[in-house]
């Protein structure tokens, strides 16, 4: 329990510091946003106006039918854009207390093709938990390759909406299960809903 203690905090730092990251990131744009209007130049625009999902370090929360990082169970999620390009993906569930379960986990997408208003990312990650199947907890560890689509919502410039698939591999004590699927029946749907 303390080894996942200390993984517990370690990723939290991270999630802490890639939002303190893209805080800055959007902070110094704005700023040069505003002085490039001042100049009378034209004020640049918004990624919600030019259908742009992946491009202004945003940050969100929302749920996930995504099953491959957190050992076949739905999660919460928090997403974090990591540049033009990248956002990593993290999840959080709970999904029993008796007999207790838990799981974290995270995914780095890489946005390679975008159009208006959605495009395809590729990626991967890893997820760990003590999972209890019945017979007592069991440290578990998950892997990931992925692929995807994202896309926004009409009318809702705040909502994002991931489809995911891939391969899996995932090690439960001495026992090891190779998948290749969408993440879910849902096919890894995860709805997302942006602050910025």
């Amino acid at each position: 329990m303390k080894k996942l203690n200390i993984i517990l905090i370690g990723l939290l730092s991270f999630s802490f510091l890639t939002t303190q990251t893209a805080t800055a990131g959007t902070k110094a744009r704005v700023k040069t946003d505003r002085m490039e209007y001042s100049q009378g130049a034209a004020p640049s625009t918004s990624s919600y106006s030019s259908g742009s999902f992946m491009n202004t370090n945003r940050d969100g929360i929302g749920f996930s039918t995504g099953q491959v990082v957190t050992f076949g169970f739905s999660s919460l999620t928090g997403f974090f854009e990591v540049g033009p390009k990248g956002s990593v993906q993290v999840f959080f569930t709970i999904p029993t207390t008796a007999p207790f379960s838990i799981a974290v986990g995270g995914l780095y997408k890489h946005t390679v093709l975008e159009g208006q208003g959605g495009g395809l990312h590729l990626g991967g990650g890893f997820g760990f938990g003590s999972i209890n199947l019945g017979t007592g907890a069991n440290f578990g560890v998950d892997i990931a390759g992925i692929a995807g689509f994202h896309f926004g919502v009409p009318g809702a410039p705040r909502i994002q909406v991931n489809l995911d698939g891939g391969v899996s591999l995932q090690i439960i004590n001495n026992s090891t299960n190779f998948a290749m699927a969408p993440l879910s029946p849902a096919l890894g749907a995860s709805v997302i809903y942006f602050f910025n």
